[in-house]
């Protein structure tokens, strides 16, 4: 989720540089949970061959009311990495096609 506020002094909860403009990412589970554009592209940089990206802080962040954890949207990924979200984009496709060739010839051969 991608707040915008300018409520207080807010501080990035990874690198605790201070939020200087608007923008920044919130965990909708964790309320302490902030994130500068630069963390959570890196974040989700990191988390790029994983089917889901979860909250920046590394912690799989539990949705009110659920078990599921919060993950992010595709648009708020684009938003977050802007330009670099084509090749974003690319990479991850290719690294989930490449795990499903591997299940699929571990499955070929428990079956055979």
């Amino acid at each position: 989720m991608i707040i915008y506020s300018s409520d207080r002094v807010v501080k990035c909860t990874l690198c605790h540089e201070r939020l200087e403009d608007t923008h920044f990412v919130q965990c909708p589970s964790v309320s302490g949970h902030k994130f500068c554009f630069p963390c959570s592209r890196e974040s989700i940089k990191k988390q790029g061959s994983a089917q889901e990206v979860y909250c920046p802080s590394g912690e799989k962040c539990p949705l009110a009311g659920s078990h599921m954890p919060w993950a992010f949207m595709q648009g708020e990924i684009a938003t977050i990495l802007g330009d670099d979200f084509e090749q974003f984009k690319k990479e991850r496709e290719a690294n989930n096609s490449t795990t499903t060739a591997l299940v699929q010839n571990s499955t070929n051969q428990v079956t055979n």
